[in-house]
């Protein structure tokens, strides 16, 4: 981890409010579908991530990827390591199902995945080891919601 990434408290609701953050403003944009799920599901609560520190986190977010890169400092990178800071600091692995959840139906909120989206959500489901029936036997996640995030067929093979 970069010296300059944050550090979280272990479980800590910023860490959780930083991952919400980044995949709702990765594509550069805040859709009032997204807020308006969030509100309707009682997400914040869900999560255990009071709104106004919620929205704290999507201030700070859009301000770091907004900033100039330092000398030296590739933006993409620096991106990655200050979320890769929030996702060390989640290690509860229930927390972890949760957030993967509400981070599927957060992407496709405002009915378009960016491309910028779908790579946050396959990083984080990575980097924790999360797949796509573990969110459906544990969450009941379906499986359809979960394509977008998943690795394309390899090449060659065949669709049925």
């Amino acid at each position: 981890m970069s010296s300059r990434s944050k550090r979280f408290r272990r479980n800590s609701p910023e860490a959780v409010a930083r991952v919400l953050a980044a995949v709702l403003t990765d594509d550069g944009l805040l859709a009032s579908e997204e807020i308006d799920l969030m509100d309707r599901l009682g997400v914040y609560g869900i999560v255990g991530v009071p709104r106004d520190l919620f929205l704290n986190a999507v201030a700070k977010h859009t301000a770091a990827r907004a900033a100039p890169a330092h000398a030296g400092e590739s933006t993409g990178a620096n991106r990655w390591s200050r979320l890769d800071a929030a996702l060390e600091a989640i290690e509860d692995r229930g927390q972890r199902l949760v957030i993967c959840a509400v981070l599927v139906y957060l992407a496709e909120a405002d009915r378009t995945i960016a491309d910028e989206e779908r790579a946050l959500v396959r990083h984080v489901l990575g980097r924790w080891n999360v797949g796509a029936e573990e969110l459906q036997r544990e969450l009941n996640v379906p499986l359809r919601r979960m394509q977008p995030f998943l690795p394309s067929p390899a090449a060659g093979a065949r669709e049925p």
